[in-house]
Parts: C-alpha cells; sequence; structure tokens
C-alpha cells in the first residue's frame, strides 16, 4: 500500500480555523461578547472534531472522493481540541462560570478524552503502546464525541425544553452524523486499518 508522502497542512487547516471563527462571528453575533466567544469556541470544535472523525469513515467506503483530505484530520483534530481548550478556559475565567451537574460532567469527559487523542495523535505515540493498543485507545474518541453532544444538548435543555438556535442544533446534527458514520462503517466490516499512515495520509488510490 502506497501513501503520498505530502506535508500535514497546517497553514490551510489554521486559515480554516480563522476564517471559521469569523464566520461565526458574525452569524452569532454583531457585537463582541464573552459568551459570544465562548459559543463560538465550542462550535467550532464540534464541528472540526466532527469532520475528523466523518473524513476517516467516509474514506473507508469511498476512497476516491475523501482519501486526499485524510491529511486534514491530525491538523483539524488538534485544531478542534484547541478550540475545546479555549471554551473551558472562557467558561472559568473570562465569565467566571461555576457550572455542575451532568452537562459539565459530560463536558469534562469529552474535554479528557479530546485531549489524550490530541497527545497520542503521532508516530512517537504509537511505537510506545504499539499500533493496536494505540488504535483502541484512540477508539476513545468516538466516545468523547458522544460525550460532547449530550453535553450540548444537556445545556440546551432548560427547565425541560429543549430550545437550541437553528445553528447549534445544526452543529448537533452533524455530530450525530459522524457517530452513526463511524457505527455504519463498523456494522459494514469495512476494511481496519493496521498503521498510523492510514489513520492520517492519503492513500495513492490505483487506477485500471
Amino acid at each position: 500500500m502506497v501513501f503520498r508522502r505530502n506535508e500535514t497542512p497546517w497553514p490551510e487547516s489554521v486559515l480554516l480555523g480563522v476564517g471559521a471563527f469569523l464566520l461565526l462571528y458574525l452569524a452569532f453575533s454583531p457585537q463582541l461578547s464573552n459568551a459570544a466567544v465562548n459559543q463560538i469556541h465550542a462550535l467550532q470544535a464540534a464541528v472540526f472534531l466532527s469532520v475528523a472523525f466523518l473524513i476517516g469513515s467516509l474514506a473507508r467506503f469511498w476512497p476516491d472522493v475523501f482519501e486526499p483530505f485524510k491529511s486534514y484530520r491530525r491538523p483539524l483534530g488538534i485544531l478542534g481540541v484547541v478550540s475545546a481548550g479555549a471554551h473551558v478556559f472562557m467558561v472559568f475565567v473570562p465569565l467566571g462560570w461555576n457550572p455542575a451537574g451532568w452537562a459539565m460532567t459530560f463536558g469534562y469527559a469529552a474535554s479528557i478524552g479530546f485531549l489524550l487523542m490530541a497527545v497520542t495523535s503521532n508516530r512517537a505515540a504509537v511505537r510506545e503502546l504499539g499500533y493496536p493498543m494505540w488504535k483502541r485507545f484512540h477508539m476513545l474518541g468516538y466516545f468523547a464525541l458522544a460525550a460532547a453532544l449530550v453535553h450540548f444538548v444537556l445545556v440546551e435543555l432548560r427547565d425541560g425544553v429543549f430550545d437550541p438556535s437553528a445553528l447549534e442544533a445544526g452543529v448537533m446534527v452533524f455530530m450525530a452524523l459522524a457517530l452513526l458514520a463511524r457505527l455504519v462503517a463498523f456494522l459494514a466490516g469495512s476494511p481496519q486499518r493496521h498503521s498510523y499512515d492510514e489513520h492520517f495520509l492519503p492513500r495513492l488510490v490505483r487506477r485500471v
């Protein structure tokens, strides 16, 4: 199996992150506020992490279309974790909130899971853990995404009424689709990956 040894597209990914932040800011609030920035970080984290997971699932079924995007999985995932960290920071420092309850429990679980994934998304971690253990460890990312989705739902559930904005509802649906795609890939018994490269590098698809 041959892979394209292209560099990880960090510049494009960072520009995408900045552009997404600005678009969300314009869509969310015409005035700068800590609460708006906090929500933007949360939404951006959810979208970037969902995209990183979704690319891997879709590349199994439609490699001609999605294999070229696999090199974006790692930078988008890490940028998503950075946005999630900024969201946590905004909650506790600028906003000075002291949240509690099940919503925050699921939020903490998701944040810890994503952070562990980010710091082990490298070849050094694969060498240290061994690929089979590393792969099982990274499967926790899907549970972290599910925990983040539950966190979103519980945050928007006020006095028994679920009332998200259209944008927030769309992001939650996108997160659910990323989880559903992984479930379908698992149930379909699609080919399993056996190396770090298969997770993060585009495979050269042979053409007849």
